[in-house]
C-alpha cells in the first residue's frame, strides 16, 4: 500500500476534511490535498504529526502494518478498556474528539468531588466519635503521666 492510500483511508475513515486536518495539525490544507492525491509525499516532520494525530507509528503510515514492536508496547501499557477507549476516540471527528474529552473531564472532576466529600464525612464522622481533634486542643489519651 502507498502512502497516499493509507492517509486517505485514515481520512476517510474518521470523516475527516482536508481543512479540519489542516485546522487541527497546522498542515496546510492544500499540502493534505497533495499527500492524499499522491503528488507529493511528507516530511518526516508531517509524518511523526500525523501519527501523533492519528495515533498510530510512522510505519503505519508508511507501509500500512505496524511495527511488532509498537503494537507490543501499546497493548502492554493498555487494559482492554482503554485500548477500547482509544479505539473510539479515534474514530471520532475532532468535535467529537473534544465532546469525548470534555465528558471524560466531567465524569472525573465529578469522581474527586464524591471522594472529597468522603473524606470530610470520615472526618466528620471521626470528630462526633471522639477521634478527631482539633489543632490547640488537647486529649487525655495522648498525655504521657
Amino acid at each position: 500500500m502507498k502512502f497516499n492510500d493509507i492517509f486517505d483511508e485514515l481520512m476517510t475513515s474518521r470523516s475527516l476534511s482536508n481543512y479540519q486536518l489542516s485546522k487541527d495539525t497546522g498542515i496546510s490544507d492544500s499540502l493534505i490535498g497533495y499527500w492524499r492525491n499522491g503528488k507529493r509525499k511528507p516530511s518526516l516532520e508531517n509524518l511523526r504529526i500525523l501519527s501523533k494525530y492519528f495515533n498510530t507509528s510512522v510505519d503505519f503510515l508508511i507501509t500500512g502494518e505496524e511495527s511488532s514492536k509498537h503494537i507490543r508496547d501499546t497493548e502492554s501499557l493498555l487494559s482492554d478498556d482503554e485500548a477500547t477507549l482509544l479505539k473510539y476516540f479515534n474514530c471520532l471527528d475532532s468535535t467529537g474528539k473534544t465532546e469525548l474529552l470534555e465528558y471524560a473531564q466531567f465524569k472525573m472532576l465529578q469522581s474527586l468531588r464524591k471522594s472529597d466529600s468522603s473524606m470530610i464525612n470520615e472526618k466528620a464522622n471521626d470528630k462526633i466519635q471522639g477521634k478527631y481533634i482539633p489543632l490547640g486542643q488537647k486529649n487525655s489519651d495522648n498525655i504521657i503521666a
